[in-house]
Formats: structure tokens, sequence, C-alpha cells
């Protein structure tokens, strides 16, 4: 399982970090939508299936009881024809026989899927039967034979009409046995569904959560890595390993800048204090060679004051003086070159910094678009729990529904118990109307329940929304801790460049000094070689070498000084 996670990491390492966002927040927005749309679904097919059970048994139920009633109806209206002939109540008879027949073939159709056939066609053979004897008495009457007519009557009519009874009873028995077995199945589909929808519910919370774990580890743990690296940076410690992040996104870029500033400012500070270490070097022969040509003009004054005895001794100590001049402007270009090396690497970091500072900005400002993205996501979650609310009041009106046809079922009992035996069979199909709004209303609590359900696990989405928005919050102060590491290296950089480019102008300054010193020394030869035709041309230029010696002996004394300040202020970087 580790080894899934860290591929699906690796993998989404190669998106960027917009790209990343907007998947999240899609795939959780359809999940949650096809939570609601599964829900909503399951919760319709349970209303339809309960309809369509309560509107059958309705009607199967109004049937048998109207086939009761038309079968009474038709057995008084024949007595009351063989009591008074009348054509008018033969007629009516033809009319409720033909009602009837008409009745019993709704009823058949209704009950087709219920395997009640063979009542239904014994139902509609009485009826047949009850229609010929109808037939048959009118004939006797037309004929005068009412005794004939009676007899035929009392033989047939009530035996017809108890087969049609029996077969109506039976059928509604039947009925009712099929009802409760479809009752039966529909609760079961409705504990099917709850499970069902449960168990999306819980599948939607987890993979919601899993989600935002797998995003916040793709952005935080890179973005810990970068900040411990900058501080080890800011602390001077530049020896520890290359970055590895192996991201391809927006972080991905960062540690590669990052790797590549640490490397450049791992070079330069190497670089720098190796060329500073020469610099501390040739300033201290520096300032040597000037103490030795301040000790040579001396020697260069005495000479002048015994010049009658010893010129060639004078001409030999300027020879020196000139070669130590030149070695002294060879050190001193050797340092300009240093410096200018120093120089070059200093604004090569100073670059390398900035372009890090830049690198944290973009990162900062990302993940502040992340915030933003998160924002939305927690007002799809808000909006989601609304439409939810809305189905827990359908579900209300439902169980309202039901209650008022409960008691609509109630008074239309009551009204049958009061019409006596007509209305014993409405008063059934009224308390089955009574049961089935009963079970109506129980499963529409149960839809709120489940709702209600739905919308905790809503409320648990947004939670971790809310954790996904505050790990964005931590990841957003991680980036501002790095961009100030990155501030405080900038600072450091370009403190040593001002340092080295301090260096170089001291050097290019002890550059000309030492040139004038070194001319100053031509000079002094030129008149030693004269000396018999200008000895006061001489002195003045021992005394203008003299001075520009302690001149040079203070720049090489500050030289010196800047260098060991420059190595103070490198040695506070560890490169190995």
């Amino acid at each position: 399982m580790r080894e899934i996670v860290d591929a699906f990491i690796l993998w989404g390492g190669q998106i960027n970090m917009s790209r990343k966002l907007i998947g999240a927040f899609v795939a959780i927005s359809l999940i949650v939508a096809l939570t609601s749309m599964l829900s909503y679904l399951f919760i319709q097919r349970i209303h339809q299936s309960s309809e369509r059970l309560l509107n059958h048994q309705a009607e199967v139920l109004t049937s048998v009881a109207r086939i009761h009633s038309l079968t009474e109806s038709q057995k008084g209206l024949l007595f009351r024809y063989l009591v008074k002939p009348d054509k008018a109540l033969e007629q009516e008879l033809g009319m409720v026989n033909r009602q009837l027949e008409e009745e019993i073939v709704r009823l058949s159709a209704s009950t087709l899927e219920n395997g009640v056939g063979i009542e239904a066609q014994s139902l509609q053979e009485s009826n047949q039967t009850f229609a010929r004897l109808v037939a048959k008495v009118t004939d006797y009457v037309h004929q005068g034979k009412p005794e004939l007519a009676s007899s035929e009557a009392e033989m047939w009519a009530v035996p017809t009409t108890d087969t049609m009874s029996q077969a109506a009873i039976s059928i509604q028995e039947s009925e009712q046995k099929w009802m409760g077995e479809a009752k039966v199945a529909n609760q079961d589909r409705v504990y099917a569904t709850i499970m069902i929808l449960a168990g999306a519910s819980l599948l939607a919370l987890l993979l919601a959560v899993i989600i935002g774990w797998l995003l916040s580890r793709m952005i935080v743990r890179p973005m810990k890595s970068l900040v411990a690296a900058a501080s080890r940076i800011a602390s001077g410690d530049l020896t520890g390993d290359r970055i590895q992040v192996r991201n391809r996104d927006e972080l991905g870029k960062l540690a590669d800048a990052f790797n590549e500033m640490k490397e450049n400012l791992h070079g330069l500070i190497r670089q720098a204090g190796s060329n500073a270490g020469q610099v501390a070097n040739a300033a201290e022969g520096l300032r040597n060679h000037s103490e030795k040509l301040g000790g040579l003009s001396e020697g260069i004054a005495e000479v002048i004051q015994q010049i009658a005895s010893g010129s060639e001794m004078q001409l030999l100590n300027v020879h020196q003086g000139v070669s130590e001049m030149e070695n002294m402007l060879v050190s001193t270009a050797g340092i300009e070159n240093a410096t200018g090396i120093v120089s070059d690497r200093s604004m090569l970091a100073l670059e390398a910094a900035t372009a890090g500072k830049h690198s944290i900005g973009q990162a900062m400002r990302q993940m502040e678009t992340i915030r933003g993205q998160m924002d939305g996501l927690a007002s799809a979650v808000q909006r989601l729990a609304g439409r939810t609310a809305h189905i827990n009041r359908t579900a209300n009106v439902i169980s309202t529904i039901a209650r008022q046809t409960n008691m609509l079922a109630l008074n239309a009992s009551i009204e049958a118990s009061r019409a006596g035996i007509q209305g014993k069979g409405f008063a059934v199909v009224a308390e089955e109307v009574r049961k089935l709004s009963g079970q109506t209303a129980q499963a529409a609590g149960e839809v709120g329940s489940i709702t209600d359900n739905i919308r905790d696990e809503m409320d648990e989405v947004a939670a971790s929304t809310d954790s996904g928005y505050r790990e964005v919050s931590i990841g957003i102060e991680i980036v501002r801790q790095a961009d100030e590491a990155f501030a405080r290296i900038e600072g450091a950089v370009a403190e040593v460049a001002l340092q080295v480019k301090e260096t170089i102008r001291r050097s290019a300054d002890m550059a000309e000094r030492s040139s004038a010193a070194s001319q100053a020394m031509e000079g002094i030869r030129e008149v030693t070689e004269q000396t018999a035709a200008g000895a006061r041309g001489v002195t003045n230029s021992t005394e203008e070498q003299f001075a520009s010696m302690e001149e040079i002996i203070a720049s090489a004394a500050l030289l010196s000084k800047e260098a060991e300040e420059l190595q103070s202020r490198i040695a506070r970087f560890k490169v190995e």
C-alpha cells in the first residue's frame, strides 16, 4: 500500500500546483454530487414504489367493494322486479349487470399478475349466469308465467350471488396476501437503500480525506525540506547535501534554484576565503617591503651625507630599492586581480540570492491562490448542505401527506361503518389505505434520517476542508520563513560584496602609491648616477621617497586589517 501511495505522490509531483488543486476540487465535487444524486434516485424509487402499491391496493379494494355492492343491488332489483314487474326495473337490471361486467373486467386486469385468474373467471361466469337468469325471468314475466319466473329466480339468484361474493372475497384475500408480500419486499428495499446510501456516504468521506491527505503531503513535505536547508544556510552552514524534491512543479523548480544558489554561494565563499588569505599575505609582504624601503631611504640619506666617500655604495642601495619597488608593484597587481575575482563571485552570489528570494515570492503567491481555491471548496460544500436540507423538507412534506391520508382513511372508515353492510368493503379499503399511509410516514421518517446522516457527513467534509485550509496556511507561514532566511542570506552576501569593493579600491590606491614610489626610486637612481652634478636634487628626492614610504606602510597596514576583517566574516560560513 505504501508503494502505491509513494507512486501516486511521485506522479502528482509531475503536475503543477494549480492543476493539482483544481483536480482535487473537481474530484471532491464529483464524489459529493454522485452521492447526492444516488440518494435522490433511491429515495425517488422508494417513493414511487410505495405510491404504486398504495394506488393499486386502493383500486383493487374499491373494485371488490363495488362488485359486492352491485351484486347485492342486482339481486335486490331482480326480486323487486318479480314483485312488481316494470320496464324501468328491467332496464335498470340490464344496466347494473353491464356495470358489474365492466367492474369484473377492470378487476381482472388489475389483478392479472397476482395469480387470481381462476377467481376472476368464476366471477365473470357467475355474472353471465345471472344475466341469463335475468333474461329467462323477464321472458317468463312477458309470457305471463310469474310462478315460473319466481321459481327460477329463487333457485338460481341466491346461489349465483353467493358464488360471486365468495369469488370477490377470494380475490380480496389473494390481493391482501400479495400486497403483504409486496410490502415486505418494499421494506427490504428500503433497508437495502439505507445501507447503500450509508456505504456510499462513508466511501465519499473516505475519498475526500484521502485526497486532502495526499495533497497535503505533496505540498507541505517539500516546503519543510526547503525551510530546513534555508535555516542551515542562514546560520552559515553550507556543507549540507542537495535538497531532494521529486516534484516537477513550482516546488521542484524552487528546490532546483535553491540547490544552484547554494552551490554558487559555496564556491563563492571558498574562493573568497582563498583570495582573502592571498590578500592578507600580499599585504604583509607589502608592509615588509615598505619597511625595508624605509630603511633603505634612511641609508640613502646617510649616503648623501657621506657622498664624497661612498657614492658607489649609495648607487648599489638605490638599485636594491628599485628592485624592491618592482616586487611591490607585482604584489600589488596580484592583490588587485584576486580582489577582482572575489568581487565577481560576490555579485554572482548576490544575483543567486535575489533569484531565490523571487522564487520564494512566487511560491507564496501560489500558496495564496491555493487558499482561495480551498475557500471555494468550502462554499461548494455549504451549497450541497443546503440541497440536502431541501431533500429533508421534501421528506417532511411526504410525511405530512401520509398523516393527512391516515386521517382521511379514518374518516372513510367511520363513514363506511355508518353505511352498514353496504360499506363493509369500503371499510376494508379505508383500513388498508390507513396502513399504507402509516408505512409511507415511516418511510418518509427514514428518508429524513438518511438526509440527517448526509448532512452530518457534509459537516465532516467541511471539517476536512477546513483542515486542508489550515495546512495551506501552515505552508504559507513556512514559505514566509524561507523568504526571511533568503533575505538574511542576501544581506550577508551584499555585505561581503561591499567589503570586497572597498578592498579593491584600497588595492588600486596602493598600486598608484607604489607606482609613484617606483618613479621616485628611479629618480633617485638617476640622481645618484649624477651625484656630482646634483646633490641638492638627490636630497629632495630622498625626502619625497621617505614620505611616500610612510604612506605605503600606512596603506599596507590598513589593507592587512581589511583582509583580516574579510576573513573573519567569511569564517562565519562553514564550507567543509
